[in-house]
């Protein structure tokens, strides 16, 4: 399982209620096509301030977790200095 289908598939599988509820369906495929893509991946995968953890299955070697971890300056409006902030956790 690549990247994109592992962020694709578990974020759609935990925030489609949500979307369907509030939004739409189709805003969902819309931020799901924007965001977990080869070319948006990649450039997440690039970025220096950016770093990913991923824990793939020891037998089949599918991807199973991962995290986004980015370097911040300010959280919810507060500038605390520079620290980290966990962008994404998604687990099968």
């Amino acid at each position: 399982m690549s990247l994109v289908k592992l962020g694709r598939d578990t974020f759609a599988q935990t925030y489609h209620d949500h979307f369907e509820k509030d939004f739409s369906l189709k805003s969902l495929e819309s931020y799901l096509k924007l965001t977990f893509n080869p070319s948006s991946q990649s450039a997440e995968l690039n970025d220096p301030s950016s770093a990913f953890l991923v824990i793939e299955d020891a037998k089949s070697k599918d991807l199973v977790a991962y995290a986004k971890i980015s370097k911040t300056t300010h959280e919810f409006g507060l500038s605390l200095g520079e620290g980290l902030c966990i962008e994404r956790i998604y687990v099968i």
